[in-house]
């Protein structure tokens, strides 16, 4: 059990992975479009909606009411994803081919760099602090046993 302790403590930043949120997944014939949110930078992967592999020659571009931003192919971590920094777009623009499709963004109040971090760090300590409460409520419980049993050998 204490495998287990250690094993999830090490993996921890694992599953934090790279603080990123999916603000939107949808399909747009003839394209996939996935939104992701990080602090400010937003990153789009555009995949092809029947094999799912990625599109790669497009243009992408983030849009709000007043400006309009290319998202830049491999700028981010991630070289699958077209990236741009700024403000949460409103509309995600995508042009290959001379044909043009258009995701609607919904808007949301909270970014992953407010919400995620604190929930997921919670887990791992609470799950340890769980665990050594368990640990010492059985060793008290084995100990009152063992105490009364030899009560019991101990003539009066």
């Amino acid at each position: 059990m204490r495998l287990v302790v250690l094993f999830s403590l090490l993996l921890s930043p694992a599953v934090w992975g790279d603080g990123g949120t999916v603000v939107l997944r949808t399909s747009a014939a003839p394209y996939v479009v996935t939104v992701f949110s990080d602090r400010g930078d937003w990153s789009v992967l555009v995949q092809d909606d029947t094999t799912l592999a990625p599109v790669l020659d497009a243009g992408v571009f983030l849009e709000t009411k007043s400006t309009k931003t290319q998202a830049l192919l491999g700028a981010g971590t991630n070289r699958l994803l077209y990236s741009a920094s700024g403000v949460p777009p409103d509309r995600v623009s995508i042009l290959r081919n001379g044909t043009s499709v258009s995701v609607n963004v919904p808007l949301r109040t909270k970014t992953s760099s407010t919400e995620t971090p604190l929930g997921a760090m919670a887990v791992v300590p609470a799950t340890v602090g769980l665990f050594a409460l368990n640990q010492f409520l059985k060793r008290r419980k084995k100990a009152i046993a063992t105490a009364a049993r030899r009560e019991r050998r101990v003539p009066a």
